[in-house]
């Protein structure tokens, strides 16, 4: 009888051992999760996630991660640092709504992300070196599931070549499949020189393949344009209709174009042809002194002042 008992016991050790180890495992489970959402943990996060998002050449800084891994995700002193250690993109807050729970099924989606104290310099940053390749393929490898933005809002400035556009505000949504970024709904707001400016778009991003679709853009009284086009390796084909701008009243962002001897709106088409390296931009202008057809070189390197007046 003694054997028979000592059977059943071990039958229901047996029994109950997986249910165990289950427990077990899910305990583990939780105390690490614990311990990665303390200040330690989220530090050990933020070293094992930097170098996955670093450049050939340059860095991206952050000064400190803060997330419970269930809902919420903050960022601190961003920094993206151009070889000669300028500093191309800054931000000093980063936060966002998750839900990780998603990444089961393959996506991950993310809401009310919150960009503050956002300054760009474009001025002369070396991207070439930074990420090299193909221009218009985004600077990862793709990401192994769905991010989809529902909505972001960005606070801040940025400047390129001669031209910044201060109090700059960009709302939107973005989807990210793999190396495909796709944009809706994107409204950028801000003051310049010549006044308010604001820019409305949608379009996707593939690697090889830049598409931009039904975006305007207007700056005060000066300029008012509606463009549409792709870039495809190197290839360009962007045509601009409706175009209307005032070259005076675009003075006091360019400079050089209140020295243009044209009075008044000019209206008309515009496109823009061949390669990055050598594009060609084609023109049907209406101007006071009459029609104007006719084709330019544009550089593309040099400042937009004299891109405009070289047209």
């Amino acid at each position: 009888r003694g054997g028979v008992l000592t059977w059943r016991r071990a039958a229901r050790w047996l029994a109950w051992a997986p249910v165990g180890l289950v427990l077990a495992g899910a305990l583990l489970v939780l105390g690490a999760l614990a311990a990665l959402r303390s200040e330690r943990g989220n530090e050990w996060i933020l070293a094992r996630a930097l170098p996955l998002v670093q450049p050939a050449a340059g860095e991206v800084r952050v000064g400190r991660l803060r997330t419970d891994l269930l809902s919420r995700l903050e960022l601190t002193d961003v920094a993206v640092v151009d070889p000669s250690g300028r500093n191309v993109v800054v931000a000093s807050g980063v936060s966002a709504a998750l839900s990780p729970l998603s990444l089961l099924g393959a996506s991950l989606p993310v809401h009310d992300v919150q960009v503050v104290g956002l300054d760009v310099d474009l001025r002369g940053g070396d991207f070439d070196q930074m990420w090299p390749g193909d221009p218009a393929a985004p600077p990862w490898g793709g990401l192994p599931f769905e991010v989809a933005v529902a909505q972001f809002a960005v606070e801040g400035r940025v400047r390129a070549a001669d031209v910044a556009l201060e109090h700059a505000r960009a709302t939107g949504a973005v989807t990210v499949r793999g190396r495909v970024v796709t944009w809706t709904r994107l409204e950028v707001a801000g003051r310049t020189a010549a006044g308010p400016a604001a820019l409305g778009s949608s379009g996707s991003w593939t690697p090889g393949f830049l598409f931009v679709d039904a975006t305007t853009i207007s700056v005060g009284t000066a300029l008012l344009a509606s463009t549409r086009g792709s870039l495809r390796g190197d290839d360009l084909a962007f045509a601009v209709d409706p175009l209307a701008v005032e070259l005076a009243a675009l003075g006091p962002l360019v400079p050089a174009l209140a020295e243009v001897p044209v009075v008044g709106v000019i209206s008309g088409t515009a496109g823009l042809a061949g390669t990055l390296d050598a594009p060609t931009a084609q023109f049907h202008l209406l101007t006071a002194g009459g029609p104007v057809d006719g084709q330019a070189g544009v550089k593309l390197g040099e400042p937009l002042a004299w891109s405009l007046v070289a047209s």
